[in-house]
């Protein structure tokens, strides 16, 4: 159902044009992004067998590509997630050369996709979120005890609710 609904979006293709190896111009839909490779500040590639979610942010713009032939996301084919991927390989030299890549420890399988990760330029300094500090256990943790907390909280209330009226 997805799907067919997702057939019928006009003008759902994003372009990607690099120029002399630095200049790189991606359009999708009526936005254009024309933007310098030293321009860019953070590359987040992450997803997994069957989706992409390509960040790009740069001095002025965000930029937020998602790829995906799955249930949930049933707005592509595989060859544009091999594009994506083959975008983000021309890159690889380049983000090798000029960024540092976050480490995740929240990330149960870093290795799913080809160049997962985030990538900081090097002048900046990397700051870790919470999360982005966690082990995967370690989250799990916190959440199951973050329900049971809910589940303990509701229950209390709807007690002192049925025993006072």
């Amino acid at each position: 159902m997805l799907r067919h609904l997702t057939k019928r979006i006009n003008d759902k293709e994003w372009t990607i044009k690099v120029d002399n190896g630095q200049n790189v111009f991606i359009k999708f839909r009526n936005k254009e992004y024309n933007f310098g490779l030293k321009d860019i500040l953070m590359i987040k590639n992450m997803g997994n067998v069957n989706i992409r979610y390509l960040t790009l942010k740069t001095t002025l713009d965000t930029i937020k590509i998602r790829v995906g032939n799955t249930g949930f996301a049933p707005f592509s084919t595989p060859e544009d997630i091999h594009e994506l991927d083959s975008f983000v390989e021309f890159l690889k030299p380049y983000i090798e050369k000029n960024f540092n890549k976050k480490i995740l420890k929240n990330a149960a399988n870093p290795n799913i996709i080809p160049n997962f990760g985030v990538y900081i330029e090097k002048q900046q300094k990397i700051r870790y979120t919470l999360i982005n500090k966690l082990k995967p256990w370690q989250i799990a943790t916190l959440i199951v005890g973050t329900l049971m907390l809910i589940m303990f909280t509701l229950m209390k209330v709807l007690f002192y609710y049925f025993d006072n009226h």
